[in-house]
Order: C-alpha cells, then structure tokens, then sequence
C-alpha cells in the first residue's frame, strides 16, 4: 500500500542518517550487542568473564531484546538478581513483556524469590483498593499488599462533565480543605 511504501521510505532515510551521523538509536543498542554475541562467542565469553554479576532493576518492564540479553550475560553461573513488581508493569507499549518477570523460573530453576508486601507509602484504604483492582489480574504472582500505615479515611469518587468542571470541582474540594484545617488550628 501507499503507507506501507511512505513508512518503509522513512525508516530507510531514518537509518541513512543515523549512519551518516555515525550514531546509534535505543533499539540499536540492545539489537547489535545480541548480534555480535550470536556471531562471535568469545566475545560473550569475554562479557561473560567480566560481569560475574547481573543485576536488573524494573525487571517487569523488560522487553524480549533485553531479556535475551541478560539470559546471554549471565550464561551458565546464572548469578542474576531480578527486582520488579508484577502489579507495576507499565510499559507494555514499549514492548515490555510481563511474561519475561513471570517466568523467571523457567529460565533460573533455583531462583529465590523474596516478596515485599507490605506498602509503606499508601494508607490502608489505598491499599486495599488497590488489591481489589489487581486481583482481577490473571497472570501475576499470589501475594497480597499490607499497609504499613493506619487511618480509617475512604475513599471519594468524583463526577465530571468536562475539563472546566473538573477544575472547578477539585478547587472547591482544595479551598474547602483548606479551611478545614485552619478551623482545627
């Protein structure tokens, strides 16, 4: 079609210039390390040698290039630590895979996993909001958020018809608040 040939032109020019200007792009420089380590393994040999240690931060948000990267790297040692959170996965659009962080035990059969649950940051009816909703997930791993935090606050839905609304509404909420706690001074 049109697009497909005005499309396949522009990723043509767009690769002419990186190379014109000598450069690399963020997918490049996760394709081309895969590429020579599949072409010359004593170069990942040598990686290999070199990082006895792996470490992933964000592990739920890694996409397929970077975690057949880390699979290389570390090799057979298998010395890698994983640290991510499957109910934070948000980059989906950028090709993150969630299914990477799933089935970690897949790859690494003696893995330990340590789960972090409880959340020092939100209040309980936060947290448990927040469990309801993600318990609808189908793919995750079974652990139930705990709040470090007490009070007994719950929470408030608004209605907007529009943008204007919307402001006006939180406005009201934010100088009727503000009063409130100048009365209790």
């Amino acid at each position: 079609t049109k697009q497909e040939e005005w499309i396949w032109n522009l990723y043509k020019a767009y690769q002419k210039a990186l190379q014109d200007a000598n450069a690399l792009d963020f997918d490049d420089l996760l394709l081309l390390p895969k590429v020579l380590f599949d072409k010359a393994p004593a170069v990942l040999k040598k990686r290999q040698e070199k990082f006895t240690y792996v470490l992933v931060d964000e592990a739920q948000d890694t996409n397929t290039i970077q975690f057949e990267l880390m699979k290389l790297l570390v090799g057979a040692n298998g010395n890698i630590t994983f640290i991510g959170d499957d109910y934070q996965s948000i980059y989906r659009r950028r090709g993150a895979v969630m299914e990477n962080f799933l089935q970690l035990q897949t790859w690494w059969h003696d893995l330990k996993m340590f789960k972090l649950e409880t959340n020092y940051r939100s209040l309980p009816h936060i947290v448990e909001a927040g469990n309801a909703v993600i318990k609808q997930n189908t793919r995750q791993y079974d652990k139930h958020m705990k709040p470090n935090r007490t009070g007994d606050q719950q929470i408030r839905l608004f209605t907007f018809a529009d943008e204007t609304d919307e402001a006006v509404q939180i406005i009201t909420l934010i100088k009727k608040l503000h009063e409130e706690t100048n009365k209790s001074r």
